[in-house]
């Protein structure tokens, strides 16, 4: 009885399942799991601009808003309501020591990025574009100075 193919069978799952089963057993914290990483956010659009755009086409391309995530305010019926931040974030604008006062560069910071989901939205969480008159003529922290 124990040496027959249907007892090796069963012996075999049974261990498979227990094998299984211990790898399974850390459990699983979706809050820690989902502020221990980074989420990219505005990624796939930013990828697609190049330098000599101008503004209208960035807009059109990172659109006037994001979705950084859901509010699930009645969980029993599964109604969710987005969180959305307005894409560009937050705007300023620079004058080049060089330029004059009509030469005025706009920057627009998109958010690219949760580091601290906290609420608020710091500089590591976004991305710089800098227009000069109208054209995309930077990208980036470092090249915006």
């Amino acid at each position: 009885m124990y040496n027959t193919p249907m007892f090796r069978y069963i012996l075999l799952a049974m261990f498979a399942l227990s094998a299984a089963g211990c790898a399974l057993n850390e459990s699983y914290n979706p809050v820690a799991a989902s502020t221990s990483g980074t989420f990219e956010l505005n990624g796939p659009a930013l990828r697609k601009l190049t330098l000599g755009m101008t503004q209208p086409q960035v807009h059109a391309i990172m659109g006037d808003t994001i979705t950084i995530g859901y509010n699930y305010a009645d969980e029993g019926h599964g109604a969710s309501v987005p969180l959305t931040l307005n894409n560009p974030y937050k705007t300023s604008e620079t004058q080049d020591k060089s330029a004059s006062p009509a030469d005025r560069c706009t920057v627009e910071y998109y958010v690219t990025k949760v580091v601290i989901p906290d609420g608020v939205v710091s500089d590591e969480e976004l991305m710089p574009l800098k227009f000069c008159k109208g054209v995309l003529t930077a990208q980036g922290w470092d090249r915006i100075k």
